[in-house]
């Protein structure tokens, strides 16, 4: 008669005995780990797309108008103050700059190749890369814009003036509307 002891299936059914006896949920929680984990990875994609998406459209929104603003003034002459011209070709040459969304596309794949090569193989020392700044770049655009509200003397112009001045004339014109069709 062999020797049930020294079998190794005997040595994993042991184990697998034990495993029940001690923790008998131990496969469960595992599992619920693991699904837990693949569903905050998949809410956490889903939230991050959205959030880029809408922060793309606010950023566009703010960049369209400023370059708006932008072109409206060059028509004018501002030859007799030398600071607004600086500051108008100063902001034009950001609004140039500002990434699009195919060079923010390309520079984010890049990184991200860069990064797995840098994991993949250790032995590589990790160069620096100039790291594609948006917010930064933004940041200075609204400075520049602010800069030239002030200088134009008007310190509160703004892309939510413009909007809510718009909401508020577009509501106007729908009372008006309601009162005109009520009268029929």
């Amino acid at each position: 008669m062999a020797n049930l002891t020294s079998s190794p299936d005997y040595a994993d059914l042991e184990k697998a005995w034990d495993d029940v006896c001690l923790n008998p949920h131990k496969h469960e929680l595992e599992e619920g780990r693991q699904q837990g984990r693949e569903a905050g990875l998949e809410a956490g994609y889903r939230e991050g797309y959205e959030l880029g998406r809408t922060n793309g459209i606010e950023y566009g929104m703010e960049i369209g108008f400023i370059r708006g603003v932008v072109c409206a003034l060059k028509e004018r002459s501002f030859e007799n103050n030398e600071r607004i011209s600086k500051t108008i070709d100063d902001l034009s040459k950001a609004l140039d700059g500002f990434p699009g969304p195919e060079e923010v596309f390309r520079e984010n794949t890049l990184q991200t190749r860069t990064h797995q090569t840098l994991n993949d193989d250790s032995e590589q020392p990790e160069e620096p890369s100039e790291e594609l700044d948006v917010r930064g770049r933004l940041q200075r655009i609204r400075a520049r814009f602010k800069l030239l509200t002030v200088q134009l003397g008007m310190p509160h112009f703004s892309l939510k003036q413009v909007m809510d001045q718009a909401a508020a004339r577009t509501l106007g014109a729908a009372e008006t509307q309601r009162e005109e069709s009520s009268e029929w």
